[in-house]
């Protein structure tokens, strides 16, 4: 059986999997597929806080460890033969298609799985939900490097005389070549 990942759109990704199709689209999403994924979301990120000194044994039986697989296939939703996307079961969701994420080899279906959770949270505003899970830090505005940089400029500024300062208040003139 071969798979594929194809991207056909921004928020549009198919899964195929032994002669079935799986699609995200982030505009065809029913409200209760949305509200299941943000919930798994929340409860990962309530019960990794609430175990910081849990051991792997216990992650494993609190379902932790399958938080991927849970969320993505709540978000995607079979396609017809026809190409049309077939009704959001939640059922089917928790068994049939959370069964084919645990069957798909993990090279052929881990980066799109990150690509589904991240643009799902990331569409929403809620984008720092998903960052534990996609082991992502908050983008730092200042880095080290940068108020290295910056503190640099700064000394440099109070160095040299007003006239610097003085440049620098009033924008520079661009000459037409």
């Amino acid at each position: 059986m071969s798979n594929k990942v194809q991207e056909t759109k921004k928020e549009l990704l198919e899964i195929k999997h032994g002669g079935r199709t799986f699609r995200y689209d982030f505009h065809s999403l029913k409200s209760l597929q949305a509200e299941t994924a943000n919930e798994i979301m929340q409860w990962y990120n309530d019960a990794r806080n609430r175990q910081k000194d849990v051991n792997l044994k216990e992650i494993l039986r609190s379902d932790l460890g399958e938080v991927k697989d849970a969320v993505v296939a709540h978000l995607v939703r079979e396609l017809s033969e026809k190409k049309e996307l077939l009704p959001y079961n939640s059922d089917v969701a928790r068994t049939d298609i959370k069964s084919f994420m645990h069957d798909t080899p993990s090279d052929k279906i881990a980066e799109i799985k990150d690509k589904i959770i991240k643009g799902f949270f990331s569409a929403q505003g809620k984008s720092h939900l998903a960052m534990p899970i996609l082991h992502e830090k908050p983008k730092e505005s200042l880095t080290p490097e940068k108020l290295q940089i910056l503190m640099s400029m700064i000394a440099s500024q109070n160095s040299t005389g007003s006239s610097e300062k003085k440049s620098l208040e009033s924008p520079p003139s661009i000459a037409a070549n």
